[in-house]
């Protein structure tokens, strides 16, 4: 890609500081990086958009910033999310798991997965052996104690009113996204559905399971559905999973309720002061 593209923060970070990070990232790729404002790069030069995305992710998840790359100019039609840790402050498997005293092990393989350290639907399904006789009724209990993300109903309440298009797109159990499809007013969900029998777990997907590739494929039919292109959505995630998915979008969007210096957290709808996505008002 050789046309120019835009990079903007928002966060507790000093931009210099991040100016200098986003420089170094550029210049592997042989493009340069221009400030534009005070918080606003414009990259010129053949960036591959998957690469970029893929060194700035463990940045911002460490710096509790949220990071927007732009190439498109057109409106912004349609918003999609991912599920954990980014419409909820959770890892819902990580929850799950603390409440049946398997966190550690749990949680170890969520971040592994999170990293891109770990073929993610291999380790997805080591958690969901792990989970298999858990009760549906127990579930359900964590799901009603489940927390948004702060600023979440906010930011889809303004987007609705503006006509835009929304939907979830998560490796994440589908029950879950149910749950919260409802709270937040999201009409589209694609989620992994979780093999259930006689009211439990069985440690197994039943179906599809929501990996990078089926991502796209999401992006893709959310788009033949609400006649717009991949360069009108808006895409926002926080982990190795999401990362094909925000490439293949005109606004990516890297964002973490759960960053690792908690002080950092921000309110979802935070994001509306990136001015590419507010124009879509």
């Amino acid at each position: 890609m050789n046309e120019k593209s835009v990079v903007r923060l928002i966060g507790t970070v000093p931009p210099d500081r991040f100016g200098e990070h986003l420089a170094a990232v550029c210049a592997a790729q042989r493009a340069s990086v221009e400030r534009s404002d005070a918080a606003g790069w414009t990259l010129d030069g053949p960036i591959d958009p998957y690469l970029l995305l893929r060194k700035l992710l463990p940045w911002t998840r460490n710096e509790g910033a949220a990071l927007l790359f732009s190439r498109s100019e057109r409106p912004v039609r349609a918003f999609l999310f991912d599920l954990d840790a980014t419409l909820t402050a959770c890892e819902f498997l990580d929850t799950l798991a603390d409440e049946l005293g398997l966190g550690d092990r749990i949680r170890q393989l969520t971040q592994a997965a999170m990293d891109g350290k770990t073929d993610f639907a291999a380790n997805y399904r080591e958690r969901l052996q792990l989970l298999a006789g858990t009760p549906v009724d127990r579930i359900d209990a964590v799901i009603a104690r489940l927390q948004l993300t702060e600023g979440a109903e906010r930011l889809c309440g303004a987007l609705h009113r503006r006509g835009v298009a929304t939907a979830i797109v998560t490796g994440g159990y589908a029950r879950v996204g149910r749950a919260v499809q409802r709270r937040v007013g999201i009409r589209t969900l694609y989620a992994t559905e979780l093999e259930e029998r006689a009211g439990a777990l069985t440690g197994r997907p039943a179906g599809k399971l929501i990996d990078e590739t089926e991502k796209v494929c999401a992006l893709d039919d959310f788009c033949r559905r609400n006649g717009c292109q991949q360069a009108d959505c808006a895409v926002v995630g926080d982990g190795a999973n999401d990362l094909r998915m925000l490439a293949a979008a005109g606004r990516a969007v890297l964002y973490s309720a759960l960053p690792a210096k908690p002080s950092n957290a921000m309110a979802i709808d935070r994001l509306l002061e990136f001015p590419e996505l507010s124009a879509a008002e």
